[in-house]
């Protein structure tokens, strides 16, 4: 049998303790990601929402209008005109981001028209579309990139216009190159299949108000809502009963048995009907998922230096 000294079990101890919250922290992070809704455009501005195609798939990325209206302008009026479509991935480096939107494909390209830099609050999160540019602040023009990990040592000196808020596994599947041969440059790299505005693809999808209210469910048995009287209101029913808030389309909530109805006694004195105040559910989802919240902004004179 070992025996160990204080020292040694309290060493052992704070390995431990650092094992478990390890443990915690990842599966906090996979629980969180597991959780997440998938991509419902009805829920969206589309006009602000980029569709991204890849080999592997669609990307769907979230834009800042607010915090970078002109590289959101630019970026949608180049993506409209085709401009991306064909595009290397020139330069991805692992654990770091994914660089593209030059037409020469080595890095050294753009459409030719700078953009005066929007740098703003918006954190380099795993996910966070930013503007490429040379030394100088204003030089950015076509090339984004796209973090595959988070880097805070870029906020504030590139311009934040995006997030991928659906597909970031299409993201992490695009070829990688490496940061010992020139900088990450990709032999034989992916491309972009196309970029689009959703709201060009989504012409025809059917709009659903965000606070409609939830119609109900005619349970088997009961008569459904009669027509007009022609007076505005509907037309008497001996049949009618109130919607309940189990008689709603919300998730999570089933409908209780159907309710059972007695003989009606002929000449029976009428008996008042009370009820007690309904509360309707909420609509599902009560607002979209949230994406931009997970870390607060940029303090004001930003972070200590690490």
């Amino acid at each position: 049998m070992t025996i160990f000294s204080p020292i040694q079990l309290l060493v052992r101890a704070l390995r431990f303790s650092r094992t478990l919250a390890t443990i915690g922290l990842l599966v906090l992070i996979v629980g969180t990601t597991s959780a997440r809704a998938e991509f419902d455009p009805t829920q969206h501005d589309l006009e602000n929402i980029i569709y991204l195609e890849l080999k592997s798939g669609r990307v769907v990325i979230k834009t800042y209008p607010k915090e970078a209206p002109g590289h959101v302008a630019r970026i949608k009026e180049l993506v409209r005109q085709g401009f991306y479509n064909g595009l290397k991935w020139h330069r991805v480096l692992p654990e770091f981001m994914a660089q593209t939107g030059d037409p020469r494909g080595d890095g050294s390209g753009g459409s030719g028209q700078n953009l005066k830099a929007e740098f703003n609050d918006r954190h380099h999160l795993r996910g966070t579309v930013s503007m490429a540019r040379s030394s100088e602040e204003d030089s950015a023009d076509s090339q984004f990139f796209i973090m595959l990990l988070p880097k805070f040592a870029l906020d504030g000196q590139y311009t934040v216009w995006g997030r991928v808020i659906d597909g970031m596994s299409n993201v992490e599947a695009i070829k990688k190159g490496s940061s010992g041969f020139n900088d990450g440059e990709v032999i034989n790299p992916d491309k972009i299949v196309t970029m689009s505005v959703a709201a060009d693809v989504e012409k025809n999808l059917p709009r659903t108000p965000r606070n409609s209210p939830a119609q109900p469910i005619i349970l088997p048995g009961n008569k459904a809502p009669s027509p007009s009287n022609g007076n505005g209101g509907a037309a008497p029913s001996s049949r009618n009963i109130n919607p309940s808030p189990y008689y709603t389309d919300n998730p999570g909530h089933s409908a209780p048995n159907p309710p059972t109805w007695s003989k009606t006694v002929e000449n029976a004195p009428a008996k008042q009907q009370t009820s007690a105040p309904q509360t309707p559910l909420p609509e599902w989802p009560i607002e979209p998922p949230d994406y931009d919240t997970v870390f607060p902004p940029i303090p004001e004179g930003g972070y200590t230096p690490y």
